[in-house]
């Protein structure tokens, strides 16, 4: 693998997957400051943060030029969400959510519709 491959390809996976590993291993969330609360805004966090994901691993597959990118994304995301929810079942004051996978999954499948979008247009 090419230095220059990894930088731009890889690393923003890397390290964004093992930010959101980092942020739900913390026993107390990060107060939501740059969002006004209101109710389900921590699950409007989970769909944006699970749609960077998708796109930034959507955009590993096919550089590598991977059949059916888009759905490969979604599936790995959604994955990576789940075990994400499970990881948090062993942090004090974390819990498992089923919420929050449905909002993970929910950001990781905007990027397949933000492709029909963009087609179409």
């Amino acid at each position: 693998m090419k230095f220059k491959t990894f930088i731009f390809y890889w690393l923003p996976v890397l390290l964004y997957s093992g930010l959101i590993f980092y942020l739900s291993s913390l026993s107390k969330p990060i107060p939501d400051v740059l969002l006004v609360e209101f109710s389900y805004s921590d699950k409007l966090l989970h769909i944006i943060e699970y749609f960077i994901l998708a796109f930034l691993v959507f955009r590993l597959l096919n550089f590598y030029k991977v059949s059916k990118a888009y759905l490969y994304a979604i599936i790995l995301t959604v994955l990576y969400g789940i075990t994400d929810e499970i990881h948090q079942l062993f942090v004090p004051g974390r819990f498992f959510s089923v919420y929050d996978i449905m909002a993970n999954s929910i950001g990781a499948l905007l990027v397949f519709a933000n492709k029909y979008f963009y087609k179409k247009n």
